[in-house]
């Protein structure tokens, strides 16, 4: 009725801002902040778990149950690393590209 399972995970996703408030039509500071705005979140995940299921583990595993409750208890560890860049085009020069300014960002 136990069973380990180990996990190694890794990610990569680009970070962009698309839809209704960037649209090409939008041409307000705040939508250009959020069109020069873009990134990376990068996560690795590493983990283990003890996993208990009341009934067959062998019908679990061969998936003979539609539910199939279980209880698990375990360790991960996840370790991210995101990046971040701007191209808005900020009206003070000393500000360009620079990710720690403020006002190269949209705030609500």
């Amino acid at each position: 009725h136990f069973k380990l399972r180990n996990e190694i995970s890794w990610n990569k996703t680009k970070l962009e801002h698309l839809g209704e408030w960037v649209d090409p039509s939008k041409n307000s500071p705040e939508a250009n902040q959020l069109r020069g705005h873009t990134g990376y979140a990068k996560n690795l995940d590493i983990g283990t778990q003890l996993e208990f299921f009341p009934r067959s583990i062998r019908s679990f595993q061969s998936f003979g149950y539609r539910v199939a409750p279980f209880a698990s208890l375990g360790v991960h560890y996840t370790y991210y690393t995101p990046e971040v860049t701007t191209t808005y085009a900020n009206p003070n020069p000393d500000a360009i590209g620079d990710v720690t300014d403020p006002t190269n960002f949209y705030s609500a």
